[in-house]
């Protein structure tokens, strides 16, 4: 427990820290202990202690960049990273570009010697946006030359950032219990994330690697409410931050941390998600045997001309586990067999190999516009070009922890904290701040 305390600690003194030298005009709490029964803690002096300010995150919002442009509705400065030195003070709406030239940065083509820039609001009470390349953002910028070109960080309280992911994640027009679920899982996973790109000089990235960020531009009204109404609410397993995955759609079942590739984890196991077994999160792709060929090559695993696919059929009756498919009916491999070799692949790979949505797919054999259903797990092939393997399968996504649409659904009838602890088990919701 005590690293990731350490973490959030560190973060929030440096924010401290910052907010003190601003008024100068010049840059996690403990979970309480407890048996995880899955329940929320109610918020006494016990369950959580309160700071000021909350935790601040780094964004690498871009890495290897030639050049960086900002503006803002008020006055701004640069200072110096790791001085505070003050290198140059802007007007409202006035244009700073950054460039580089033989690893030094460039303000409005004026060399400085600062090797971290720090862009920021002049008066730190000022509520303006500043506008990096266009886009708004809330806090601070930092920026530092990597491999001799530039990164641009924002430095953002937690629960700016957590706005910032909810309205990219989900629409404003989305329940408010599902807005609420996604702010509090986006804000553990905040959490659970710190520290992942530090070799790069950030916490998180703005896409789907950790989560999707779109700064000021994804906020709204409804957004702001679901933030403010769980504000500083996050997930714990034995006293420490989940990684509390979420995705698209899961076609019926959601999937356990291992199905996607991880390591098993006692929170995200397969849970029922019929809200999105139906058929708008159905989809069919079809693939030549000529191109699973080919993509198969690409990858380093030449079958030859392929003769044989083999896969147990998908029976969502059947809530089994094979050698083959997960219970929740996901793909755990598929054998490809070929004139020269035969491949198993696993099912995240395949995913990725041939564009999938997902792994919760059956097979069948196709050929013009008949097809037929994998029967016996075996779809057989005859070397003729127009013969196709037709992908059947439901949701989208990794199909890990909450289920967006599903949450959707269970909305009109749940409030947030039922959403989140029937998709991931055995947590307790408790308050940091």
């Amino acid at each position: 427990m005590a690293g990731w305390i350490l973490r959030i600690l560190g973060t929030m003194l440096f924010t401290t820290m910052l907010s003190l030298l601003d008024a100068s005009g010049t840059v996690h709490a403990v979970p309480v202990t407890g048996p995880t029964t899955g329940k929320t803690l109610p918020v006494t002096e016990t369950t959580a202690t309160k700071f000021s300010p909350e935790p601040a995150i780094r964004v690498g919002l871009a890495t290897g960049q030639e050049a960086a442009v900002f503006l803002a509705k008020g006055e701004y400065v640069v200072r110096d990273g790791a001085t505070e030195l003050g290198l140059e003070k802007l007007s409202a709406n006035a244009t700073l570009t950054v460039t580089k030239r033989g690893g030094q940065f460039l303000l409005n083509g004026k060399p400085v010697s600062a090797k971290i820039l720090v862009v920021k609001r002049a008066d730190s009470r000022a509520s303006i946006p500043i506008f990096y390349n266009g886009e708004a953002y809330r806090g601070d910028f930092r920026l530092i030359m990597q491999n001799g070109a530039i990164t641009v960080i924002n430095n953002v309280t937690l629960d700016d950032y957590v706005s910032g992911v909810i309205g990219a994640e989900m629409g404003a027009d989305w329940p408010m219990e599902a807005l609420r679920a996604q702010a509090v899982a986006a804000r553990t996973f905040a959490l659970y994330s710190l520290g992942r790109h530090e070799k790069e000089g950030f916490d998180v990235c703005p896409n789907t690697h950790c989560q999707v960020y779109g700064g000021i531009a994804a906020e709204s009204k409804t957004v702001l409410a679901a933030v403010s109404s769980t504000r500083g609410e996050v997930m714990t397993y034995n006293d420490k931050p989940i990684y509390s995955a979420f995705h698209a759609s899961s076609g019926g079942w959601t999937a356990g941390n291992e199905e996607a590739g991880g390591d098993p984890l006692p929170y995200l196991k397969s849970v029922r998600d019929e809200p999105t077994y139906r058929t708008e999160y159905h989809w069919q792709i079809a693939v030549s045997a000529a191109e699973i060929r080919a993509k198969l090559r690409t990858a380093g695993f030449d079958i030859g001309t392929l003769k044989r696919v083999e896969l147990t059929p998908l029976e969502e009756g059947a809530r089994k586990e094979t050698a083959d498919r997960y219970v929740s009916g996901r793909v755990r491999m598929v054998r490809f067999v070929g004139t020269l070799r035969t491949a198993e692949i696993l099912g995240p790979k395949l995913r990725w190999l041939l564009g999938l949505p997902g792994t919760r797919f059956d097979i069948r054999y196709q050929k013009g516009t008949a097809t037929t259903p994998n029967r016996n797990g075996k779809i057989e092939f005859h070397g003729q070009s127009s013969e196709t393997l037709l992908f059947d399968g439901w949701g989208r996504g990794h199909g890990v922890g909450m289920s967006q649409w599903g949450a959707h659904a269970m909305a009109a009838k749940k409030d947030y904290r039922a959403i989140l602890h029937h998709y991931y088990t055995n947590v307790e919701i408790i308050k940091l701040y």
